[in-house]
């Protein structure tokens, strides 16, 4: 994904979701986007994924490209780690 539409995608769901829950860029390469996950609420909303399905979202709506969740990691408490890899599926944009 374009470096400026992730910037932005992140700016924005930062926005609405800090201080509990933040993102942060890891790797970013074609075929695989690691995004950091980490405040008070990055898992304790109504379903342990929620934010991070809801970043799903973000990308598709920002940067016109679907994506899934490959793997999900928790480093420590409070942070997590997940790996997105692009789908076939493209945005109707």
């Amino acid at each position: 994904m374009k470096p400026e539409i992730l910037r932005k995608t992140t700016r924005e769901f930062n926005r609405y979701r800090a201080p509990e829950c933040r993102v942060k860029t890891v790797k970013n390469t074609e075929n695989e986007l690691i995004v950091r996950f980490e405040g008070t609420g990055a898992n304790f909303f109504c379903c342990y994924d929620e934010n991070f399905v809801d970043f799903l979202y973000y990308l598709k709506d920002h940067g016109g490209k679907s994506f899934k969740i490959h793997d999900v990691r928790e480093k420590k408490p409070g942070v997590f780690l997940v790996v997105y890899t692009p789908t076939d599926e493209k945005s109707d944009r």
